[in-house]
């Protein structure tokens, strides 16, 4: 049976009329479940827009701002290395099927690059002040990225668009388009995935990380705000 905080986090997150006395009644457990499923940002944001006032959803709102002026700093700082990357998962799907940065949970910045840029562009980091995040021995065998951090700042970098385990997909397979990554009056031009093959990213690491809520999100949001060539799905 479906728990009152869940049923309230669907309802909100689906646009659909809930009860908001059991939404105060139950508002710290509702916080704590939608921080494990990744989408509390995303309910803050739906809070809004019905004028739910909720400190606890707001303070972590600019939590995450934060995170998110530091990461698109971090971004304009790499996309002047030079360096031919793609944009994928949080920044790209924020921007271009949720139309905001503010409104998606910031994680990491991840990157998707060549094989045979992989040296230069890790030592790039290296020298930058990024060192890496040592990785558990099941993502040793089978990961497709290496984590970097630099302060608050984490970055993926992705030779593979993901683990090994689930298909082997390399920056020379996807088709790309360029995007405008916003936020307040400055923007930066990067390459991100088509619509198509974000799918098929978000898809897999749908599978990759156990079917959380968070992508499964994603993934809807793709499906309503974009249009998807289906003959070019099928080949991919």
């Amino acid at each position: 049976m479906i728990s009152k905080e869940d049923d309230i986090i669907l309802k909100i997150l689906c646009g659909q009329e809930f009860d908001e006395k059991t939404f105060r009644d139950f508002e710290y457990q509702i916080f704590s479940k939608a921080k494990r499923y990744g989408v509390s940002t995303q309910i803050f944001s739906e809070l809004k827009r019905r004028k739910i006032r909720s400190e606890i959803f707001y303070f972590d709102y600019l939590l995450n701002l934060k995170k998110i002026k530091n990461n698109f700093e971090a971004l304009k700082f790499l996309a002047k290395s030079g360096f031919d990357f793609v944009l994928l998962k949080g920044f790209s799907v924020a921007q271009k099927y949720y139309g905001d940065l503010r409104i998606r949970h910031a994680g990491d910045i991840d990157l998707l690059i060549k094989e045979s840029d992989k040296d230069k562009f890790l030592n790039f980091l290296f020298e930058s002040g990024f060192s890496t995040i040592p990785l558990s021995k099941i993502k040793e065998k089978i990961g497709h990225a290496i984590q970097f951090k630099n302060g608050d700042i984490s970055v993926g970098v992705h030779t593979w668009l993901c683990d090994r385990l689930f298909v082997d997909i390399k920056y020379e397979d996807v088709e790309t388009e360029f995007t405008k990554i916003k936020f307040k009056n400055e923007y930066i031009k990067v390459k991100t995935l088509s619509s198509e093959w974000d799918l098929i990213e978000l898809s897999c690491h749908l599978f990759q990380h156990a079917f959380p809520l968070r992508i499964f999100l994603d993934i809807s949001k793709v499906i309503l705000n974009s249009h998807q060539n289906a003959v070019k799905l099928i080949h991919i």
